[in-house]
């Protein structure tokens, strides 16, 4: 006895499909072992990257200070008091203190990349024996300061520099 074919028994038919099974996800962790050491790499170059940002930090302290304090001076001697001070926080003392007059005047100019204008090299000479001006006569003389604070070299001609 042989039963009559349906629809359902034939080998094409719909009614016999089946989902596709789909493998199980892959999990993103634990990570293969290249990731550790990528880990590691990139975590070290950010330590070392860190470290010398902390270095420069503190290494130009003495300017940040310097400049804040320039902020609230009005007189050519304590200007020129405050970039010798600055001058002496990175260089002998021994080669800074004798330096005075024109010699002083052009060992900042020779630590700057900005040239000293003749007004300004006048001031850090003779302002010690001129009358206090109005503050406009000093901003020329407070703005070279600050270019000099920001952009000295703390190398010298006379004995190294100190760090």
């Amino acid at each position: 006895m042989t039963r009559p074919t349906t629809t359902q028994d034939q080998a094409t038919s719909l009614d016999r499909l089946h989902d596709i099974l789909l493998p199980a996800e892959v999990n993103w962790w634990p990570v293969a072992p290249g990731w550790y050491g990528l880990l590691v790499i990139l975590t070290a170059f950010g330590l070392l990257v860190g470290l010398r940002y902390m270095a420069s930090y503190r290494k130009n302290a003495y300017r940040r200070g310097a400049l804040r304090e320039l902020q609230s001076l009005n007189d050519p001697t304590t200007i020129a008091e405050l970039l010798r001070r600055t001058a002496l926080a990175i260089h002998p003392r021994p080669a800074i203190a004798k330096l005075s007059g024109q010699d002083w005047v052009d060992w900042l100019e020779s630590q700057c990349p900005e040239k000293m204008p003749d007004s300004i090299k006048g001031d850090l000479i003779n302002g010690a024996y001129r009358n206090t001006g109005t503050s406009s006569d000093i901003k020329p003389l407070k703005l070279y300061a600050a270019q000099w604070i920001a952009q000295h070299q703390p190398t010298s001609k006379l004995g190294g520099a100190r760090t």
